[in-house]
């Protein structure tokens, strides 16, 4: 058996310094400690790097939240309602009901947006990281037993401040196998470790949403109930005040007298607001419906023409009032000078009656003068001729 030789500086080749070309000078080579320690320092942050194998993972879920069944206007009939509406006296009457078959079903699914944080182990990359391990491990193993084949003869080296680092070819093998050692047995501690690592999730609500879905069946609107709450107002009349659909279905807009209407065409019944539970099945300013106001434009022309009438009937009743002179200086006299002028007060026909058939002229006063054409002298004015009858 041959003797192991001694570290120390009286083995026979330790003083034996391997010189440098390029200058000269001696190179060292680490001993065995220093470098097992540099490859277990590489090996320790080989594994470190290698140790997070953990999968992340982002997903935006869709949590189910509260479902609800309703009824919506079908598609192409945005106020699925049947009215009728005629003009009464001053008024505007109708009546408003839900259309036969307006409506669709609908069914509503809200939900919340949620954010998903998943970290699990990756299998793949810890699968990588154990089979590294073992490979590593072999070679450890490798080196292990092919040591005490190799030469155990000291080489020795001594760097620039005369320190002496001996080794042999017997212990670099050593010294490697022992960093593949500690090599593999992390990565393939890591391996396992992450492998078996937990799983952690992190949620966090990101939004709202509602998904609807409709069918395609024509349903009634409402169950035999009025839409009551329903406003409609009366399209190109601003004077008019909007009206309200009662339990009944019934509607009512009071016209008021200095409205300005149009018998050209029929109006339109516009939607000024709908109650929060039909919001689904009316528009907001479609129009349910028409109403002709001709009745009513007539009916205040007729009106307006017999007080016309009523007011011609008048004829002067002879009595004066007022100061004695100027009532002395009146005659009643009266000079034809052809048909009645509309608007200027004066018996142009001398028929005992003024502005016959013409009516009030618009204006902030309107009045009828009692009396014909007048002539006379008012004392102390400039003269000015009136004849009455």
């Amino acid at each position: 058996m041959g003797h192991r030789p001694s570290r120390s500086c009286e083995a026979p080749l330790c003083n034996i310094r391997a010189r440098d070309s390029s200058g000269g000078r001696v190179r060292t080579a680490p001993g065995r400690s220093e470098r097992a320690a540099r490859v277990a320092a590489a090996s320790i942050a080989l594994a470190s790097l290698t140790s997070s194998c953990m999968k992340t993972t982002f997903e935006a879920v869709e949590v189910p939240g509260h479902t609800s069944k309703t009824r919506v206007a079908a598609p192409g009939n945005p106020s699925p309602l049947s009215a009728t509406f005629v003009a009464e006296g001053d008024e505007v009457v109708g009546t408003v009901t839900w259309a036969r078959d307006g409506c669709v079903s609908a069914t509503k699914q809200s939900y919340t947006l949620r954010a998903v944080t998943r970290k699990e182990p990756d299998k793949v990359g810890n699968g990588v990281l154990i089979a590294a391990g073992a490979l590593l491990l072999a070679g450890a193993g490798y080196y292990l037993m092919e040591a005490p084949n190799q030469s155990d003869q000291q080489a020795c080296t001594t760097d620039d401040q005369g320190k002496q680092t001996c080794s042999s070819e017997q212990e670099d093998y050593q010294t490697i196998a022992l960093g593949l050692g500690i090599a593999g047995g992390l990565t393939g501690a890591f391996g396992i470790k992450g492998l078996n690592a937990a799983k952690t999730t992190s949620q966090r609500d990101i939004g709202t949403g509602i998904h609807e879905s409709r069918g395609t069946d024509r349903v009634a609107c409402a169950d035999g109930a009025a839409p009551a709450g329903l406003r409609l107002r009366l399209g190109g009349a601003p004077a008019v005040s909007p009206g309200t659909v009662d339990q009944d279905g019934k509607l009512r807009m009071t016209i008021p007298a200095d409205a300005e209407l149009s018998s050209a065409a029929p109006s339109p019944i516009i939607v000024e607001s709908v109650p929060d539970s039909m919001k689904d099945m009316i528009v907001v300013g479609s129009t349910v419906g028409t109403v002709d106001l001709a009745p009513i434009a007539q009916a205040r022309e007729a009106r307006a023409r017999a007080l016309l009438a009523e007011s011609d009937r008048h004829e002067f009743d002879g009595a004066w009032h007022g100061d004695q002179e100027a009532r002395s200086a009146v005659t009643f006299a009266c000079q034809p000078s052809g048909n009645d002028v509309c608007h200027d007060a004066i018996d142009n026909d001398c028929d005992g009656l003024y502005d016959v058939g013409c009516g009030y002229q618009s204006g902030a006063l309107q009045w009828s003068i009692r009396a014909v054409r007048c002539s006379g002298r008012w004392p102390g004015k400039r003269a000015t001729t009136w004849t009455c009858t």
